[in-house]
């Protein structure tokens, strides 16, 4: 399935995309993250007896054959791909060009030069893209947080800072990585950080919702708001 096309996409017919990626390392993971993503902006899961994405979600990892963690991923990924998809499908950008870049082309493009973003993002390797997305660069030699016994307690400054799940998959490690990365960059930069507890996928998307309404209004306000969101 070309999920470049205009044509009407068919909830069993992209299921079975998604599921032949999982299963049998068929399509190229860009084209899954893709197909995840219409999956929950059309809502053609309910076509498939679903009444919400989670459960759609939660029936992929029934065969033990993919994390939760990672399908999130591949949804995040998808959904920044249809955000800026005219953009990427200009540039030629596709699997091979690495898809987890997607996870920063936004920060990239508030913090670089557009053209040179649109490069580089087919240039660098992932974590390249990312500490420039950030504004970052490599060759800082800035020492970081020593991790000291092995039940994964992080110690800052002399003080149990972190303590790491050892049952969580790297997927979900990588990802709060990156948050913790992003948040620690906003602070630097004179920003407020909000942490906000959520129960399960549920709630989370139910603030998502209210959350980017909220931002919509504030947009309308002022035409250079303050607010930055990650």
């Amino acid at each position: 399935m070309n999920f470049n096309t205009s044509d009407p996409l068919n909830a069993l017919a992209l299921d079975r995309v998604i599921r032949d990626s999982i299963l049998n390392m068929g399509p190229p993971i860009l084209t899954s993250c893709i197909g995840i993503a219409e999956m929950k902006v059309h809502s053609l899961y309910k076509d498939l007896g679903f009444t919400k994405m989670a459960q759609y979600i939660k029936g992929l990892t029934e065969e033990k054959r993919i994390t939760k963690g990672k399908i999130y991923r591949w949804l995040y990924i998808g959904q920044e791909y249809l955000k800026y998809r005219e953009t990427l499908e200009e540039i030629g950008f596709n699997n091979n060009h690495g898809p987890s870049k997607l996870l920063f082309l936004e920060r990239a493009l508030a913090n670089r030069e557009r053209e040179d973003v649109l490069i580089k993002i087919k240039t660098l390797s992932c974590r390249d893209f990312s500490s420039y997305a950030l504004g970052q660069s490599r060759d800082l030699n800035v020492p970081g947080p020593k991790k000291t016994n092995r039940k994964g307690l992080i110690i800052i400054k002399g003080k149990a800072a972190i303590r790491i799940n050892p049952n969580l998959d790297n997927d979900s490690f990588n990802f709060l990585k990156r948050i913790n990365r992003i948040a620690g960059k906003a602070i630097k930069d004179g920003e407020k950080v909000y942490y906000i507890r959520v129960k399960n996928i549920e709630e989370f998307e139910r603030y998502e919702r209210a959350f980017n309404k909220l931002i919509r209004r504030l947009r309308k306000k002022s035409p250079e708001p303050k607010l930055n969101t990650y």
